[in-house]
């Protein structure tokens, strides 16, 4: 490998590490915005069962509202934060129930 190559191969595992802690930071801070819309609805109560669903189309309504009528970058950032936590309450939920119908067979 020529010097020029082994510079050239330096210099973009420099960009990936790179882009990489910028993701990071992006995605701690994505995290942090989803855990402040929870503590913020958290005198609303989550849904259950199937009204989870129904909650997710419900968000991704106001976020796509939200983004037509070209509202500010903040709310739309906390409109996509509430879709989010929907769509994370949707996988706990299917996770929470598939783990009891596991336990429930291997018990019979």
């Amino acid at each position: 490998m020529s010097v020029q190559e082994m510079k050239q191969a330096a210099i973009q595992k420099m960009d990936e590490a790179e882009r990489q802690v910028g993701l990071a930071d992006r995605i701690e801070a994505w995290a942090m915005r989803m855990l402040g819309k929870l503590f913020e609805n958290a005198e609303k109560g989550g849904p259950e069962g199937w009204e989870v669903l129904v909650r997710v189309h419900e968000e991704l309504e106001e976020l796509k509202t939200a983004m037509k009528k070209k509202r500010s970058a903040r709310l739309v950032y906390d409109e996509a934060a509430d879709v989010a936590n929907m769509v994370m309450m949707v996988a706990d939920a299917y996770y929470r129930m598939r783990t009891i119908e596991s336990a429930k067979k291997a018990k019979s």
